[in-house]
């Protein structure tokens, strides 16, 4: 008796395990995406940059003028 009642015990307790592993894998997830979603797109910093660098050749003195 002590032995079934054991196993069930160790049974219900791998289930909630899993159970609170699949919750956290899922919220990790998630906080993955909306660091990536975060991040700066690396286009919107250079064309700034592309920008004055065409600016500065076709004009050198527009840097002074700006």
């Amino acid at each position: 008796m002590v032995g079934a009642l054991s196993a069930v015990k160790l049974t219900l307790d791998k289930l909630r395990s899993d159970k609170i592993n699949q919750q956290l894998d899922k919220q990790r997830l998630e906080s993955e995406l909306q660091y990536l979603k975060a991040q700066v797109n690396p286009h919107f910093l250079s064309m700034p940059l592309t920008v004055w660098y065409f600016l500065i050749k076709k004009d050198p003195t527009w840097q002074q003028k700006h």
